[in-house]
């Protein structure tokens, strides 16, 4: 038992969490390369200076959300939020993503973004296998050991009533 537990743990996790982090990978890509057509970079104008509450965001970096005019891919002007760096001034000009309709949008993964996404996919998988295997394996020898301990307890009995001469 405790050899099926490291074989699924170090042949068949790492496996699954390879296969699962690739299949992740392939879809984002391919993903990205759809909404490509869809989505266009656009030069924003901040109409006002950002806005003074603040978000934090992964860098340590505030930002906060400022209204922009754009051109969108069609021609029409638009308006808009953004997320800007907080010190940024009215009348300055901030880089954005718009749709065909020209709604604004996300900017398009980075392929850093969709790498890191699948290689954490991946270990996740990988550390799962390995815990239901450990989980599986525990609940075995739970029911083994409350089996055992049956065992011995009908022996102690049959092992004390000879003793006493009741059998």
């Amino acid at each position: 038992m405790t050899l099926t537990l490291v074989g699924a743990c170090l042949l068949v996790a790492p496996l699954l969490g390879l296969a699962l982090g690739h299949v992740t990978y392939g879809a984002s890509v391919a993903s990205e390369r759809a909404a490509a057509g869809h989505r266009h970079p656009v030069t924003a104008t901040l109409l006002e200076a950002a806005s003074s509450a603040q978000l934090g965001n992964e860098a340590g970096v505030s930002s906060s959300s400022a209204r922009v005019r754009y051109t969108a891919p069609d021609g029409r002007v638009h308006r808009g939020f953004v997320q800007t760096t907080a010190d940024m001034k009215t009348g300055e000009k901030v880089d954005a993503w718009s749709d065909t309709q020209g709604r604004l949008v996300a900017p398009p993964r980075t392929h850093t973004q969709m790498l890191v996404d699948a290689t954490a996919l991946g270990l996740l998988t990988a550390c799962g296998v390995c815990l239901v295997a450990v989980l599986v394996w525990q609940a075995g020898r739970s029911r083994l050991d409350q089996r055992r301990f049956r065992s011995w307890d009908r022996a102690w009995l049959t092992f004390d009533a000879r003793r006493s001469g009741q059998l």
